[in-house]
């Protein structure tokens, strides 16, 4: 017997390929080198991707502490949750010296502050600038590196506020790793960063006894 939810599963799911068959064909046309990460919002249905990416069974018991083993921990700091959602279809099957990534996502300065509180393995954090107030960014990276001493964490601050970018040089004081702009990361250039970044990360933990990526 066909019920409601089992024809509104199907649904879901026939909206769900008809949106990745439609990014699929988008990239195809136009080279992920020249894609970047804002104007695959334009493509993508937030709804449908998100279920994709976030839905889980209900019926599957999974204990609070497993964390998966043999990756680098990335933490998503940015109120937008779409930003969340096409970050991690841009960096999907991404892998660096063999280890794939553990997403972690928060959408403000302080659920950013939480998350760095309970975890030590962060090997890189993309933080929004603005968020609940204009400076929550530049906050979250002032109480990384300052209130918890933690100066192996990468820090790299994305805005999408226009003419933001141009104020680089007044940011150098907070100890950030690198500054970009959500509209100039391409998928070539946000994987060329990861790269950047995650060697970095991993030249200090060779020269110190810092948590290993688990």
């Amino acid at each position: 017997m066909v019920t409601r939810a089992t024809l509104g599963g199907v649904q879901r799911s026939m909206e769900i390929l008809a949106t990745l068959a439609r990014v699929g064909a988008e990239l195809f046309k136009v080279g992920t080198e020249n894609v970047s990460e804002r104007s695959l919002l334009h493509w993508l249905s937030s709804e449908a991707l998100t279920m994709l990416f976030a839905e889980e069974d209900p019926t599957l018991a999974v204990s609070p502490d497993w964390r998966p083993k043999n990756t680098w921990c990335v933490l998503m700091v940015d109120d937008d949750a779409e930003v969340h959602t096409v970050t991690r279809l841009a960096l999907r099957g991404y892998e660096f010296q063999g280890r794939s990534l553990e997403f972690i996502s928060a959408f403000s300065g302080k659920e950013g502050q939480q998350i760095f509180d309970d975890r030590k393995d962060i090997a890189l954090a993309l933080v929004d600038v603005v968020m609940e107030r204009d400076q929550a960014g530049l906050e979250l990276v002032d109480y990384v590196r300052r209130t918890l001493d933690n100066h192996h964490s990468r820090l790299v601050l994305r805005t999408g506020q226009p003419g933001l970018a141009s104020r680089k040089n007044s940011f150098d004081a907070h100890e950030i790793d690198d500054f970009r702009e959500k509209t100039d990361l391409t998928i070539q250039k946000l994987r060329a960063l990861l790269d950047s970044q995650l060697g970095a990360y991993r030249g200090q933990q060779s020269g110190a006894h810092l948590p290993p990526p688990e």
